[in-house]
C-alpha cells in the first residue's frame, strides 16, 4: 500500500466525519498511530455504511484501495504486512473479547457490535435448526397437506414441501421470484399447523417496512377467503401484520427494543415477509426476541436486493445452504409424508441449513415462455448476450417489453410512453379509481440524485404532463399529484413507502385532499399540511420499490456506469412489472449491470456453510 496517512485520505474526501472521528478514538485507546492502523480503523467505519459486516483482509490485500469516487491511486497492503499492523493495537482483539475491533482466524476484520450480531444470529438459527424435531400424526397432516394444494399441478410440488420443511423445522426460509406463491404457500401452511395443533397457536405476521406489512396483509386476507378449511380454522388465522419494529417495541431515539433475549415475545409462529430487506441487526434483535420454542419462517426472493442497512442476511442463508438440495434422509422423509415419487439429486454440500430451505420454482406470472420472464432469468444468470438479445427480439414484436438504448429522455418515443402511462389517472376524479389507475405504470430509476435520478425525472415528469393540459400546478400541492411517505408516522398509521394522491375534497371542491388506500382496500383522507414528510412520487427508487407490483415499468438507467448498479438492482426493477417492462439504458450501461453482482462480505456463509 502506498504509504498515506489519515489526514491524506480525509483531504481526499473519502471517509466521513464519523469513520476520522472512530480512527482517532481508537487510535488514542491504543496508543497507536501507525497509518495503516488508522486507515484500517476508518476503513471497517467506512465499509460498514457500504453495507458490508466486515473486512475480508484476504480478499482485500493488494487489491486497489476499495473507495469510489477518489483520485488516491494504489493497493492495500499484503496479508502478512496488513496482520502484523493490526496484532499491535491493544484495541484489536480475538472473537469473544469486548474490544471495539474483532479479528477472526479467518482474517476479517469488524466493529464488535456486527461481529455480536452475527454470531447471536448464527447462534439462534443453529438452535432452531437441532432442536427436537416436531412430531405430528403424518397421515393426518398428508391428508391436510393434499386437501390444501390439491390445484397444484407441478412435480415436484415445492409449495407443499415449503409447507412441510416448515412444519417440521423451527427455522425454515421459503424463497422463490415474483408470483411463485410464497404468501399462498405460507397462509395454507398456517392452516395445517393450527389443524394438527393441539392448543391455540399465537401466530405474528411481518414485514420490514409498513408498506410492505399492509401488502403482506392485503394479501392474506384475500387468500384466506378461499382456503378449504373449517371456518374456526380461517378465524386463527391473524388478519393484522405489523412492522419488525413495532412488534418488538420501538423505543424512540434507543437502539434497543422493550422485547429481547431477557423479555421474549409471546408468540409460537413468526412470519417474516420481505426478508430481504431486513438488515443484519435487525434481523439478530429478532431472533434474540424469541422463544426457543418460536418456528421463524422467513419468505422473500433471495435474488433481489439486499437491505438498505448493514448485511444481506436471507442472500447469505440461501448461499450458506448451497444449491437446492436436501440430504438423503431428509429427502426420503419428505417423500414418504407426502407420498410422492419425484427425486432431487442430493445436496452437493453438509450444511446444517440444507433441509430447512425452500426455494419455489414456478412462477405463476412469469412462465418460460414469457418475454419478462426469459428476461429475468437471463439477468439472474448474470448472460449478457441473451439478455441483449431478449430486449432486441422483443423490443418491436411485442409491446410487453421495450428498450430505449439510446439514454435520451427527451427522445419522442420516452416521453409519449410516460404521458400515456400517467394519462389514465389524471382523467379519474374517484379517489379510488385513481389510484388504482395509478399503481397500474411506474417510473423506477437507480438513483435518486443526478440527471437520471429520482428528483430529475419527477421534474421532468411534471413539465411534460403539464405541456400535454394534463396537469395544473398551483402552489405546493396540486390535484392530481402523487405523493410518497418517507417516514412513519404510526399516529396517522401513515408508513415509509406508501403513495397517495392529492385530489379535490368530494364535500368541498376547493379544499384539497390526500388520498391514501388501507390495506382492507379502504380509502383514507389527509389535509396535506398534516402528512408525516412527503415528496412528489411519479418516478421512485428501485429499492422503494421492493415488494410492489405494477402492471407497466419504465425502468430508467443512467447515462454511464455507476457503483449503484448491479444485477440485483436490474432484476429488482425488471420483475416489478407485472405486463410490461420498458428499459432506458444503453447497451454498456447494461452489460456493466448484468456483470456485476451487490455482494456484501459477512461471515455467515462461513457459520452455515459446509460441515463436512
Amino acid at each position: 500500500m502506498n504509504t498515506y496517512t489519515l489526514d491524506s485520505l480525509l483531504d481526499a474526501d473519502v471517509f466521513s466525519y464519523l469513520d476520522q472521528r472512530f480512527a482517532h478514538f481508537l487510535a488514542q485507546l491504543s496508543q497507536q498511530q501507525e497509518p495503516l492502523f488508522l486507515f484500517s480503523a476508518a476503513l471497517a467505519s467506512f465499509w460498514t455504511r457500504q453495507g458490508h459486516i466486515c473486512l475480508d483482509l484476504p480478499a482485500l490485500a493488494g487489491q486497489p484501495l476499495p473507495l469510489e469516487n477518489t483520485s488516491l491511486s494504489g493497493c492495500c497492503p499484503d496479508l502478512d504486512t496488513w496482520l502484523a499492523a493490526l496484532q499491535k493495537a491493544t484495541v484489536i482483539q480475538a472473537p469473544g473479547s469486548d474490544a471495539p475491533l474483532i479479528l477472526t482466524p479467518q482474517h476479517r476484520l469488524y466493529l464488535h457490535r456486527y461481529w455480536a450480531y452475527e454470531e447471536k444470529l448464527s447462534q439462534h438459527i443453529l438452535a432452531r435448526l437441532q432442536a427436537k424435531p416436531t412430531v405430528f400424526d403424518e397421515a393426518a397432516v398428508q391428508r391436510s397437506l393434499q386437501r390444501l394444494f390439491a390445484a397444484n399441478t407441478q412435480t415436484p410440488d415445492w409449495q407443499k414441501i415449503a409447507a412441510l420443511t416448515a412444519m417440521l423445522q423451527r427455522f425454515c426460509v421459503i424463497s422463490g421470484g415474483p408470483g411463485t406463491g410464497k404468501t399462498t404457500t405460507v397462509i395454507k401452511l398456517l392452516a395445517v399447523l393450527i389443524e394438527h395443533s393441539d392448543k391455540p397457536l399465537r401466530i405474528a405476521l411481518l414485514a420490514p417496512t409498513g408498506k410492505a406489512a399492509m401488502r403482506l396483509q392485503e394479501a392474506m386476507n384475500q387468500h384466506k377467503q378461499t382456503l378449504p378449511c373449517d371456518e374456526a380454522v380461517k378465524q386463527q388465522i391473524p388478519e393484522d401484520t405489523a412492522t419488525i419494529h413495532r412488534f418488538l417495541g420501538y423505543q424512540p431515539h434507543s437502539p434497543y427494543f422493550r422485547f429481547n433475549a431477557d423479555h421474549p415475545v409471546p408468540v409460537d409462529v413468526l412470519v417474516v415477509d420481505e426478508a430481504s430487506m431486513v438488515d443484519l441487526a435487525l434481523m439478530s434483535k429478532l431472533v434474540q426476541a424469541l422463544p426457543p420454542h418460536a418456528r421463524l419462517i422467513l419468505l422473500g426472493d433471495k435474488d433481489q436486493l439486499a437491505s438498505v442497512e448493514a448485511g444481506a442476511v436471507l442472500g447469505d442463508v440461501c448461499a450458506g445452504s448451497g444449491e437446492q438440495g436436501f440430504s438423503d434422509d431428509y429427502q426420503t422423509r419428505l417423500k414418504a409424508m407426502l407420498g410422492d415419487a419425484w427425486t432431487l439429486s442430493p445436496s452437493p454440500t453438509r450444511s446444517p441449513l440444507q433441509d430447512a430451505i425452500v426455494v419455489l420454482q414456478h412462477s405463476y406470472r412469469f412462465g418460460s415462455d414469457t418475454p419478462i420472464g426469459q428476461l429475468a432469468r437471463a439477468i439472474n444468470a448474470g448472460q449478457v448476450s441473451p439478455v441483449i438479445q431478449c430486449l432486441q427480439n422483443n423490443r418491436e414484436a411485442s409491446q410487453r417489453i421495450r428498450w430505449f438504448s439510446t439514454p435520451d429522455l427527451f427522445d419522442k418515443p420516452v416521453t409519449e410512453l410516460i404521458e400515456q402511462g400517467f394519462d389514465d389517472y389524471l382523467q379519474q376524479q374517484d379517489p379510488a379509481l385513481a389510484l388504482e389507475s395509478f399503481n397500474q405504470f411506474r417510473v423506477l430509476c437507480a438513483h435518486r440524485r443526478g440527471e437520471y435520478g429520482v428528483g430529475k425525472l419527477n421534474q421532468l415528469i411534471e413539465k411534460l404532463l403539464v405541456h400535454k393540459g394534463l396537469l395544473r400546478i398551483r402552489g405546493r400541492w396540486y390535484v392530481g399529484q402523487p405523493l410518497m411517505i418517507t417516514e412513519n408516522d404510526y399516529h396517522l398509521r401513515l408508513f415509509n413507502g406508501d403513495i397517495g394522491i392529492v385530489l379535490p375534497d368530494p364535500q368541498q371542491p376547493r379544499r384539497l385532499l390526500a388520498f391514501f388506500r388501507t390495506a382492507e382496500q379502504h380509502i383514507r383522507h389527509f389535509l396535506p399540511a398534516r402528512l408525516p414528510q412527503h415528496e412528489t412520487a411519479y418516478a421512485m427508487t428501485i429499492h422503494k420499490s421492493q415488494g410492489s407490483e405494477f402492471e407497466k415499468v419504465f425502468l430508467v438507467l443512467p447515462d454511464k456506469t455507476s457503483p449503484v448498479l448491479s444485477r440485483e438492482l436490474l432484476y429488482t426493477g425488471v420483475t416489478r412489472a407485472k405486463q410490461a417492462v420498458a428499459i432506458l439504458g444503453s447497451t454498456s450501461v447494461l452489460t456493466d449491470c448484468i456483470q456485476r453482482r451487490a455482494l456484501r462480505t459477512s461471515g455467515l456463509r462461513d457459520k452455515w456453510g459446509n460441515n463436512e
